[in-house]
Protein backbone atom coordinates (compact mmCIF):
# COMPACT_ATOMS: atom_id res chain seq x y z
CA UNK A 1 0.00 0.00 0.00
CA UNK A 2 1.54 3.34 -0.98
CA UNK A 3 2.07 5.93 1.74
CA UNK A 4 2.49 9.52 0.53
CA UNK A 5 4.00 12.55 2.28
CA UNK A 6 1.89 15.71 2.38
CA UNK A 7 3.48 17.15 5.53
CA UNK A 8 5.00 20.10 3.66
CA UNK A 9 1.86 21.04 1.73
CA UNK A 10 -0.14 24.09 2.75
CA UNK A 11 -3.28 22.95 0.94
CA UNK A 12 -4.58 19.50 -0.01
CA UNK A 13 -7.90 19.40 -1.85
CA UNK A 14 -10.05 16.35 -2.26
CA UNK A 15 -12.30 16.83 -5.27
CA UNK A 16 -15.09 14.86 -6.89
CA UNK A 17 -12.51 12.70 -8.66
CA UNK A 18 -10.25 12.08 -5.66
CA UNK A 19 -6.75 13.35 -5.07
CA UNK A 20 -3.95 13.79 -7.60
CA UNK A 21 -1.27 11.61 -6.00
CA UNK A 22 1.32 12.21 -8.72
CA UNK A 23 2.65 15.35 -6.98
CA UNK A 24 3.29 13.63 -3.64
CA UNK A 25 6.52 11.96 -2.60
CA UNK A 26 6.65 8.66 -0.72
CA UNK A 27 6.56 8.86 3.07
CA UNK A 28 9.66 7.06 4.36
CA UNK A 29 8.98 6.93 8.12
CA UNK A 30 6.89 4.50 10.16
CA UNK A 31 3.43 5.74 11.05
CA UNK A 32 3.15 6.34 14.77
CA UNK A 33 0.44 7.40 17.22
CA UNK A 34 1.30 11.08 16.66
CA UNK A 35 0.58 10.92 12.92
CA UNK A 36 -2.46 12.43 11.21
CA UNK A 37 -3.31 10.78 7.90
CA UNK A 38 -6.00 10.42 5.26
CA UNK A 39 -6.82 6.85 4.25
CA UNK A 40 -8.26 6.16 0.81
CA UNK A 41 -10.24 2.94 0.68
CA UNK A 42 -12.82 1.01 -1.29
CA UNK A 43 -15.59 -1.33 -0.17
CA UNK A 44 -16.92 -4.24 -2.21
CA UNK A 45 -19.99 -6.34 -1.44
CA UNK A 46 -20.35 -9.89 -2.71
CA UNK A 47 -23.40 -12.13 -2.52
CA UNK A 48 -24.76 -15.17 -4.30
CA UNK A 49 -28.37 -15.37 -5.38
CA UNK A 50 -28.96 -18.69 -3.65
CA UNK A 51 -27.05 -17.92 -0.42
CA UNK A 52 -27.98 -15.73 2.55
CA UNK A 53 -24.29 -14.98 3.18
CA UNK A 54 -23.07 -11.52 2.23
CA UNK A 55 -19.35 -10.85 2.14
CA UNK A 56 -17.85 -7.39 2.46
CA UNK A 57 -14.29 -6.59 1.43
CA UNK A 58 -12.47 -3.45 2.59
CA UNK A 59 -9.37 -2.42 0.61
CA UNK A 60 -6.93 0.31 1.63
CA UNK A 61 -5.81 2.05 -1.56
CA UNK A 62 -3.39 4.66 -0.19
CA UNK A 63 -2.41 6.66 2.89
CA UNK A 64 -1.50 10.36 2.85
CA UNK A 65 0.37 11.66 5.89
CA UNK A 66 -0.80 15.19 6.71
CA UNK A 67 1.20 15.75 9.92
CA UNK A 68 3.63 13.88 12.12
CA UNK A 69 4.02 15.33 15.62
CA UNK A 70 6.51 12.74 16.86
CA UNK A 71 9.79 13.98 18.33
CA UNK A 72 11.94 12.62 15.50
CA UNK A 73 10.13 14.70 12.84
CA UNK A 74 10.30 17.94 14.82
CA UNK A 75 14.09 17.95 15.37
Amino acid sequence: MPIYDATDLQDLRIGDHGIDLSNLLPYEEDLGPDTIAVVGYSINRFEKEDSPIIRINFNILYVIVLADFSARRNL
